[in-house]
């Protein structure tokens, strides 16, 4: 029993401390989302042209579909939070609302040059790297006259050194840099496998320079061979992070090609936060992913059947230019990484509403705008609340064509009736003066025969012509 009560009270503090990993609810994420939102809506609603352009759109400062555009996206941030866990992240609300379809950059930084966030379609995130990548030696060096390991790289002296995959890979990076071999760019995906006491196989991909003729990428698999060398000739030594070229060490400097984005391994949104470093959440989010968030809300909230606002314009996205217009305004609420994976919604508070709302206090479009001379004014008038129309349900491709089918019944059931003829032949039998005359006459039909496809061809070339002059004389 007490063995029990121990198992329980460490999964729940184990629980706690995974817990303590999501930040405390913070507003400015919410409030970055929306005024970005506003910002791009008022763009759209007040499209920048000339102010000497006659046909310039001046639009009433009291249109209703500048506060519907960012409180329909409140409203589907709650639907989706409804949906998911308790207290949900922005993360977890991102990954629900396919956040992945608007968010497929080739650089997805998380934080500048630094972290990087992948949204796969699966709900998950690819966590990488963005830092520069260092040559790692697991050695602690190569001893005077010792033992090493060696690979050949094909083009100039044997790697030699103390770590095995250190060794693979900088005969690698030797063999396949576009400065020694001009048909490939690099290599990526190395893995090293111990297969006997003094064999090392280090399996890879060899990216090709120049790419397919649909743009992607080109690669062959390749492997290099390590092998141990119990007994060498003598030899200087060389400290840890340094292999042996001949005479000379030279400090490795393999450097695979970064992983393609969106072929490795998702965490769930909950396992990326856990993941990232203390140091990290008090970085800026990279305003990528800030405009991806922005934007994939956006669309989840105009798809849903109760939306009256701008509708979302997958050829007019917000873009990292968008956000960072509205950082320049806003340096102080700028959302940090804290900010972007806390909850969505203040646990503490009533009112279910991770954006704030827009009223005529804090809508840009309320401030007049002076239209040019000339210009055709369209005053919407206050919103006449009217829902959507209901439509009849489309008919069916089949529904459409029954009419048609059922008149055209009767013929189904036609057959072409039987039809046989034959050459028509002649008999003869007569007497003259005392004399018996008989006969027949049915060479004709042999001769139809035997040119019978010359005949025909000529019969249907006669009745096609004749159908082209009737056609053309109509």
């Amino acid at each position: 029993m007490k063995n029990l009560m121990l198992v329980l009270l460490l999964l729940m503090f184990s629980i706690r401390v995974m817990a303590a990993a999501v930040p405390a609810y913070n507003p400015n994420m919410g409030r970055a989302v929306g005024e970005i939102v506003a910002q791009k809506a008022t763009k759209r609603i007040t499209p920048g042209r000339a102010a000497n352009d006659p046909n310039y759109n001046y639009v009433a400062a009291n249109d209703p579909r500048y506060g519907a555009t960012v409180n329909g996206v409140s409203a589907a941030v709650v639907t989706i939070a409804g949906g998911v866990v308790a207290g949900a992240t922005w993360p977890v609300i991102l990954a629900a609302a396919g956040i992945s379809v608007v968010a497929s950059v080739a650089l997805p930084f998380l934080i500048d040059k630094a972290i990087s966030w992948f949204w796969k379609p699966d709900g998950t995130i690819e966590v990488g790297s963005m830092t520069e990548f260092v040559p790692i030696d697991n050695s602690t060096g190569l001893p005077l006259n010792g033992p090493y390991w060696r690979a050949y790289t094909q083009i100039g002296p044997a790697v030699l050194g103390a770590d095995p995959e250190a060794v693979g890979q900088q005969a690698i990076s030797i063999r396949f840099s576009p400065e020694n071999n001009q048909a490939y760019k690099g290599y990526r995906n190395v893995a090293c496998t111990k297969t006997s006491n003094i064999i090392y196989k280090c399996n890879f991909d060899a990216v090709y320079r120049q790419p397919s003729q649909t743009g992607e990428e080109l690669f062959t698999a390749s492997s290099v061979t390590v092998e141990y060398v119990a007994s060498p000739p003598a030899h200087t030594a060389c400290p840890k992070g340094k292999w042996l070229r001949d005479k000379e060490c030279v400090a490795y400097d393999f450097k695979p090609l970064p992983t393609v984005p969106g072929t490795g391994i998702g965490l769930t949104p909950v396992d990326a936060i856990n993941k990232l470093p203390e140091a990290a959440l008090d970085a800026q989010v990279h305003p990528l992913q800030l405009a991806a968030a922005a934007n994939a809300l956006w669309r989840n909230a105009a798809l849903q059947p109760d939306y009256r606002g701008l509708p979302y314009d997958a050829a007019d996205p917000i873009t990292e230019g968008d956000v960072e217009n509205w950082r320049v305004n806003n340096p102080t609420s700028y959302p940090k990484v804290r900010d972007f994976v806390s909850p969505a919604i203040n646990p503490n508070s009533t009112s279910q509403v991770p954006i704030p709302p827009v009223t005529t206090a804090t809508n840009p479009g309320t401030q007049p705008i002076n239209a040019p001379q000339g210009a055709t004014q369209i005053d919407l008038g206050p919103d006449p609340v009217i829902g959507s129309p209901e439509l009849e349900q489309t008919p069916t491709g089949k529904e459409i064509f029954a009419p048609i089918n059922d008149a055209l019944a009767p013929l189904k059931g036609f057959q072409v009736p039987g039809h046989s003829a034959q050459c028509p032949t002649g008999e003869f039998n007569f007497s003259l003066m005392g004399h018996p005359f008989s006969g027949a006459f049915d060479a004709h039909c042999q001769l139809f025969e035997q040119h019978k496809e010359v005949m025909s061809s000529a019969a249907l070339l006669m009745w096609a012509l004749a159908a082209l002059f009737i056609i053309l004389a109509a």
